[in-house]
């Protein structure tokens, strides 16, 4: 994902260049692209794009509209024909191929912050009002890309990227001891807002946050729903139903350049690959997609391979079995990153790391199926 830092800094006073600069080499990692700094008034922000579908995404940021809504952050929309249409009946006709964040702007502009509640798709951002001198923040319901923010010496601090913000002035690294505690107890953290860092939080998924002078508020804009349970009129309705819903799903996360995908031996992401695989023959691009399977063969007697060797047949897609013999528990990471920015609870991160970048060397976008069971339990 791209990388976003930014700040808002208190009344009358004007954020160094110099020192944006600073953290925004910092942030390069995120972004091989292109990057870019940019100052209005009191806020500064900091940006470094990764290019995953280049017709959807804006290559620098912030994002303005009207010379009053500044938007920074990853933003990815589904469901952008329904979007589209909603925010063309004040009779102003976007064009289609509008970035994903000018579209988020102009139904801001609409709406408000009521729009969040009728977003579709995987985003983390800060948008700035100029006129009512209010930022706002918000992060999907799915929670696949962080959000941090700090308030420190009157300033407001924000970004995906948590070592980047740790490395701000004014900030401080003391441990947040609950934070602490529980992953000492338990692998992870139970607290969604809570960071290792005790001045550092997270913004939780499906929450939006304003900031008005020097107050934060945090509010929840979507929950899981209860609903009714679904009643069809025959057995086979629900299959259709089903494959209707995946293949929206799909063709909405599914981007214009290459794509690979991760395929284990069961049902969910054999879906993700049948249906990829359809929408990508219909356009004569089926050789854009790989699917990869990660094995533990060489360490024990793992079935999935042969099952994911069986669908990648079946579906005439290009494959590849990852696996690597030497499996070294806590061995350092050999990225870019050395450590992480928190502390984690895997044994064989080194080894998922080096496998994924294989992966990485094929396509920036990768569609599983996983994220269910992380949605009902909020550790996206």
């Amino acid at each position: 994902m791209s990388g976003f830092f930014g700040i808002l800094q208190p009344d009358g006073t004007e954020v160094d260049q110099q020192w944006l600069a600073l953290l925004a080499a910092r942030l390069s990692f995120r972004g091989p692209n292109c990057s870019n700094i940019y100052i209005h008034g009191r806020l500064g922000c900091s940006f470094a794009l990764l290019e995953t579908d280049p017709g959807r995404q804006a290559r620098q940021q912030p994002v303005s509209l009207d010379d009053r809504f500044w938007l920074l952050g990853h933003v990815r929309l589904d469901g952008r024909a329904d979007l589209l249409r909603e925010v063309s009946r004040g009779g102003r006709l976007p064009s289609q191929n509008v970035t994903d964040e000018h579209l988020l702007l102009l139904a801001w502009r609409d709406r408000g912050e009521d729009c969040v509640d009728h977003l579709l798709g995987d985003f983390s951002f800060a948008l700035w009002d100029a006129s009512e001198k209010k930022l706002w923040c918000a992060r999907d319901f799915i929670g696949s890309h962080p959000f941090f923010y700090a308030h420190a010496d009157g300033a407001f601090f924000f970004s995906n990227t948590l070592q980047v913000l740790r490395a701000a002035s004014g900030i401080s690294r003391r441990l947040d001891d609950v934070f602490i505690g529980d992953f000492l107890l338990h692998g992870l953290c139970f607290d969604p807002e809570r960071t290792v860092y005790s001045q550092v939080h997270r913004l939780a998924p499906g929450h939006l946050l304003r900031y008005d002078n020097e107050r934060v508020e945090v509010k929840r804009f979507r929950k899981l729903p209860i609903e009714e349970p679904l009643q069809l009129h025959r057995p086979e309705a629900y299959v259709e139903a089903y494959r209707e819903l995946v293949l929206q799903a799909v063709s909405d996360r599914l981007p214009e350049s290459a794509a690979s995908l991760y395929l284990s031996g069961g049902l969910d992401s054999g879906s993700v690959c049948a249906f990829a695989s359809r929408l990508s023959s219909q356009c004569g691009q089926r050789e854009r997609l790989k699917a990869f399977n990660i094995s533990w063969r060489t360490h024990f007697d793992d079935p999935e391979p042969r099952f994911a060797t069986l669908t990648a047949k079946h579906l005439e897609l290009t494959y590849e079995v990852l696996e690597d013999a030497r499996c070294v528990p806590y061995e350092p990471l050999s990225t870019c990153l050395k450590t992480t920015p928190e502390p984690c609870a895997d044994v064989f991160l080194a080894r998922t790391g080096k496998l994924f970048q294989k992966v990485a060397s094929h396509a920036r976008v990768v569609l599983s199926g996983d994220g269910g069971d992380d949605v009902l339990t909020g550790q996206a």
